[in-house]
C-alpha cells in the first residue's frame, strides 16, 4: 500500500481533471462531484499547512463523510492518470464521462452510486 498526504492526493486529482480537459471534457468536469471534492481537499490541505494537525481535524470532523469520499474518490482518479495517458483517448475518454457523470447526493452529502466502479477496460 502506498501512502500519500494529502497535498499528493490534491495534485493527482488536478492532473487527471487536467487530462480530462485535455480529452475535451471540459463540461463533464465542471459539472463534476470531483470539482466539490477538490474544493475539500484543497480546504484539508490549506489547514494543515497554516495551522497543523488541529486545524486539518477540525476541517476533516466538520464533515467526515465528505472528508472520506473526497479522499477516497479523489485518490481512485488522481491514481488511473497515470493508466489513462497511454490508453487509447477514445476509450479513456468514453470511461471518463461515464465516472465523472456521478451525481452529487444532497441526502447524504455525498457520490450516489452511479458511476462508481466504472471499468477502465476496453
Amino acid at each position: 500500500m502506498k501512502r500519500a498526504s494529502w497535498a499528493e492526493v490534491l495534485e493527482g486529482l488536478d492532473a487527471a481533471l487536467d487530462l480530462c480537459r485535455d480529452l475535451h471534457l471540459g463540461d463533464h468536469v465542471e459539472g463534476s462531484r470531483f470539482l466539490k471534492y477538490r474544493d475539500h481537499l484543497a480546504d484539508l490541505v490549506g489547514a494543515l499547512e497554516s495551522g497543523g494537525q488541529e486545524a486539518a481535524r477540525k476541517v476533516f470532523d466538520s464533515n467526515r463523510l465528505m472528508s472520506m469520499v473526497t479522499l477516497t474518490e479523489a485518490t481512485e482518479l488522481g491514481d488511473i492518470e497515470p493508466f489513462l495517458k497511454w490508453i487509447d483517448r477514445t476509450v479513456a475518454g468514453d470511461k471518463l464521462v461515464h465516472a465523472l457523470g456521478g451525481r452529487f447526493s444532497r441526502a447524504t452529502k455525498g457520490p450516489t452510486p452511479i458511476s462508481r466502479g466504472t471499468s477502465f477496460s476496453s
